[in-house]
């Protein structure tokens, strides 16, 4: 068994950056629920769908990234590998889940079974939108910068899906726009709704 260590200051600068991009996460998905169950936006709703589970694997990828730099996994025999597969698996299933009950709810707006958002709500989304391509922004960032280069393990994995996250709020972002402007009822709802499906 492999002695605990203390983390190397690049490592901590790491540990840091991912903890303060976490945590950003936090507080903008309980901003987003609040504004997907305020403005009936479909978009957001999935967003916050989308959030939920990638919130728990940050908050998880954090916390094993701070053992494996203090040395406290080396007692698995095969890794952590197998850990990361299940977690990614249980997020995979989650985010499916997801993905069918906003097909469901854009599907019941579409055939005016649920009433669509209104022009205001859907203003607010997109002002919330906006804080989160900020955020992605920043985030992504502050990850390549204190990766130094070194991509690889959890945290190049980190990178990688902040720059899917920092791409897809700026589709997101398109949408919405179109959506609150939209003076049109249908087509502020073929913009929500195709927000919500992407």
């Amino acid at each position: 068994m492999t002695a605990r260590r203390a983390p190397t200051a690049d490592e901590r600068a790491r540990e840091r950056a991912f903890a303060g991009t976490a945590s950003a996460d936090c507080a903008l998905l309980s901003v987003f629920v609040v504004t997907a169950i305020a403005s009936g936006s479909l978009t957001t709703l999935a967003v916050t769908l989308q959030g939920l589970p990638i919130v728990a694997i940050e908050l998880w990828s954090l916390a094993v990234m701070r053992a494996d730099h203090r040395g406290r996994l080396a007692h698995y025999d095969y890794g952590i590998g197998k850990l990361e597969q299940f977690v990614w698996l249980v997020v995979a299933g989650g985010r499916l889940l997801g993905a069918i009950f906003i097909l469901d709810r854009v599907v019941e707006t579409a055939f005016a079974e649920v009433a669509a958002a209104s022009p205001l709500g859907l203003a607010l989304a997109g002002v919330v939108n906006a804080v989160n391509l900020l955020l992605n922004a920043l985030a992504y960032i502050a990850l390549t910068r204190a990766a130094k280069g070194d991509l690889d393990g959890a945290f190049g994995a980190q990178i990688a899906l902040r720059k899917g996250m920092l791409i897809a709020a700026a589709v997101l972002q398109v949408c919405l726009t179109v959506a609150a402007l939209a003076r049109d009822p249908g087509v502020a709802l073929a913009a929500d709704a195709t927000g919500g499906l992407i």
